[in-house]
């Protein structure tokens, strides 16, 4: 048996590490092994002109591809991978188990270290059986972290957030695919990999983007979206839009999946049905906005305002409104199911139809706030609401 043979391209980021080991009970010409990982994960700083990016990740997928063998679902475990900050959703074939790793909290970057991870088990023939394992990236999954020597410190926070949202995608175009890490084994001879790959980051358009984009005489988002090329409804995912103004903008049906959109201006801003599933609103104002149908599974509204806001119709499973006002907003036809309003201000704002099973109502203000007809509610939570100023509309009123 030979050992695991692995390319690390950006080691600083992410090193990975397997570890085959036989099962001795095995017998004939089946043999069946354990797997380990050890996974290191960081930053990395990327030389640009006179100046440098730092750069980590949010996530990732690893993907075994097994040549005669099989994933055993039954001897799986879910990996614990609290030690650099993430979890593991797994799914694919035998031949081809994938886990999608993403971060426990809302845009935070995968750092530290687990060693001797028992991933799970492989079945393959003792003579051909061959894998090969390797960790991919999509744009969700990279994050520039910080800048030094690029732009002057009166750049606008938007000018920033398109600046490094544009060479997040360069960069992951140009070194980081079709993967940042691959490992080859094989059951029986050596392993015979090509010379490691020289990863290659074109320094001048990137810097050439950074002048066009920190020296515009604009702060408007979308014309600075223009210059750098970028497409507001689909390259926006995982974007760091820190305080950001987004005043007004038509955002509509956008994939806007885990973007970090903490303490950002939003007031009026157009969400309906857009893709805004583990995103995080933190502090951020977003009176007037309009989030109709919106997919809003897992976000962070943490002292967020939603004033007037409409959400109807939008997927909030899960979601965290903790101390956020929600004065007259409309929550109607909602699926609320496990969301968390602790001490929120929910005065005025309407309910109805909207499932609200398991959802933590805990110290809310719930002022001539409208319920009916919603499922999950129980007897306990009706009267509890009632008794804080809360309106119960009668059926068919």
């Amino acid at each position: 048996m030979s050992q695991p043979l692995t390319e690390n391209r950006y080691p600083e980021v992410l090193s990975l590490e397997w570890s085959v080991v036989p099962l001795s009970e095995s017998t004939g010409d089946e043999q069946q092994y354990d797997l380990y990982l050890s996974l290191t994960l960081g930053r990395q700083w990327q030389s640009l002109g006179n100046g440098k990016l730092q750069w980590g990740l949010k996530g990732g997928e690893l993907a075994l591809r097994l040549k005669g063998g099989i994933w055993c679902l039954e001897a799986g475990q879910e990996p614990d991978l609290g030690g650099i900050g993430a979890r593991a959703k797994a799914s694919g074939i035998p031949e081809n188990p994938t886990w999608t790793l993403t971060p426990l909290k809302s845009g935070q970057i995968l750092a530290g270290s687990i060693t001797g991870c028992k991933w799970g088990r492989i079945r393959a023939s003792s003579s051909q059986g061959a894998l090969e394992a390797t960790f991919s990236l999509k744009a969700t999954d990279i994050q520039i972290m910080g800048a030094e020597g690029l732009w002057l410190h009166q750049v606008t926070p938007n000018q920033v957030a398109i600046a490094e949202q544009k060479l997040a995608l360069m960069l992951l175009k140009s070194s980081l695919q079709p993967y940042i890490s691959r490992t080859l084994w094989q059951s029986q001879g050596e392993v015979e990999m090509q010379p490691p790959y020289q990863p290659h980051f074109d320094q001048t358009p990137a810097l050439d983007l950074i002048t066009q984009i920190t020296t515009a005489n604009t702060d408007n988002f979308q014309e600075l979206a223009d210059m750098a090329g970028l497409n507001l409804a689909q390259d926006l995912a995982g974007a760091k839009l820190l305080g950001t103004n987004l005043n007004g903008l038509d955002l509509s049906e956008a994939n806007l999946s885990r973007v970090y959109l903490r303490g950002a201006e939003l007031c009026d801003v157009d969400f309906s049905s857009a893709n805004l599933q583990q995103a995080n609103f933190g502090g951020a104002d977003l009176s007037g906005a309009y989030l109709s149908d919106a997919n809003l599974e897992g976000a962070n509204f943490h002292r967020a305002s939603l004033a007037l806001a409409n959400l109807s119709g939008a997927n909030l499973t899960g979601a965290d409104f903790t101390e956020a006002n929600l004065r007259n907003a409309n929550l109607s036809d909602t699926q609320l199911k496990g969301a968390k309003f602790t001490g929120a201000d929910l005065t005025g704002a309407g309910m109805v139809l909207s499932d609200i099973t398991d959802v933590i109502l805990d110290g809310v203000k719930v002022n001539n706030t409208r319920f009916k007809d919603n499922p999950g509610l129980t007897k306990a939570l009706h009267d509890t609401l009632l008794q804080s100023g809360a309106i119960f509309e009668e059926d068919g009123e």
